[in-house]
């Protein structure tokens, strides 16, 4: 069966109201909801189900049950391997930082690190995020300018529009700059280490931790100019459009945009698929199961249900993650359509560190 979530709603110092204005979230009013956690095994944050015959259940719990089902023949996690958000990022968030894998471990943290991605729902003119640092910054400079403001003129400005795609391995130096309403994919973690935060006080009047020694430790002073993710077509019609977004070892992601109303299949994973609508509505099928998705939801598809396909109305747009198997479902097909080494390595970042630059 399709699996269905009640949104986790957590209210932030920068959060506004875009999630109800845009998305249709019940959000209270007169509360500032940063965040809705669409998708999560996080302990203490849960998804709990809303899907019929499973009500009541945390997504952990249905995973205990049936992991393989679920997750599909990919390397087993303890617990669900990804965690899905919306951000409305109403004013600008921290400056920030995440471990990747291995610092993660290494620092005890747990096994995981924290690489995610942006997609880019709506933005306010002249919108910006900071991603990564300008080029010749090295980490003296960092250290001597952490928990100031004279650290954003170390920051490297990019410019972001609705369907933006912005990669964030773990490791990068990050901040979303107000104005922007995201969806994210990412790691099921939830580390963060803050480098400044704009001498903000909380709801309780107090200012937040910062976390500069930890954040000294995990980052990447590297200069590269490839946060915003180019996307790679693997097919298009008169009809739709299908294209990759981004692809690393943790994640990829796919954008389906349609011109008109369409009936097509959807490419069978190793893992489960997740389906979040971003605009119109849309209608999922397997067997006899049939689900209506609209815009602002998400739906996890387990990797045992067979022959998916989607009814999407003209101007509908969803997209599609799991967690790849990078040679079989992402160089191959989209080698087969002419696209060049560069073209997919490039879907994983910083093209010296990609997942996809040996595979190619």
């Amino acid at each position: 069966m399709f699996l269905q979530f009640e949104p986790i709603l957590k209210e932030k110092i920068w959060g506004g109201n875009a999630l109800r204005s845009v998305l249709n979230k019940n959000v209270p009013l007169g509360k500032l909801i940063g965040e809705s956690w669409e998708l999560s095994g996080v302990a203490g944050s849960e998804s709990v189900a809303t899907s019929r015959l499973i009500r009541g259940r945390t997504l952990n719990s249905i995973l205990e049950r049936d992991p393989r089902d679920i997750v599909g023949s990919i390397p087993q996690y303890r617990g669900f391997p990804l965690l899905y958000k919306y951000l409305d990022v109403h004013k600008r968030l921290s400056i920030q930082v995440h471990p990747d894998d291995a610092q993660a471990k290494s620092l005890g943290l747990g096994d995981f690190g924290k690489s995610e991605c942006w997609y880019i729902v709506n933005a306010a003119p002249d919108s910006h995020v900071a991603c990564g640092f300008k080029t010749g910054v090295r980490r003296d400079d960092v250290e001597s300018a952490a928990g100031s403001e004279a650290l954003i003129s170390l920051l490297n400005l990019v410019p972001v529009f609705p369907g933006d795609v912005i990669f964030v391995p773990g490791g990068t130096v990050h901040a979303v700059l107000g104005g922007v309403l995201l969806y994210e994919v990412q790691e099921t973690a939830d580390i963060t280490f803050r480098l400044y935060d704009w001498n903000r006080p909380d709801t309780d009047g107090r200012l937040r931790p910062l976390h500069i020694r930890e954040s000294l430790a995990v980052l990447d002073t590297t200069w590269h100019d490839n946060h915003k993710i180019p996307a790679v077509t693997l097919n298009e019609s008169d009809s739709y459009a299908h294209v990759f977004r981004v692809a690393s070892r943790h994640f990829a992601l796919e954008e389906y945009q349609f011109l008109r109303e369409a009936n097509i299949p959807l490419p069978a994973k190793k893992s489960f698929r997740v389906v979040t609508v971003c605009k119109g509505d849309v209608t999922l099928s397997s067997g006899s199961m049939v689900l209506a998705v609209h815009k602002g939801e998400t739906v996890l598809v387990p990797a045992c249900l067979p022959g998916l396909r989607v009814v999407a109305e003209a101007g509908a747009a969803f997209l599609l993650s799991s967690v790849p198997d990078l040679i079989s479902e992402v160089v191959v097909p989209l080698r087969a359509q002419g696209a060049s080494s560069d073209q997919i390595v490039r879907l994983g970042g910083n093209p010296a560190t990609s997942d996809l630059a040996v595979l190619v």
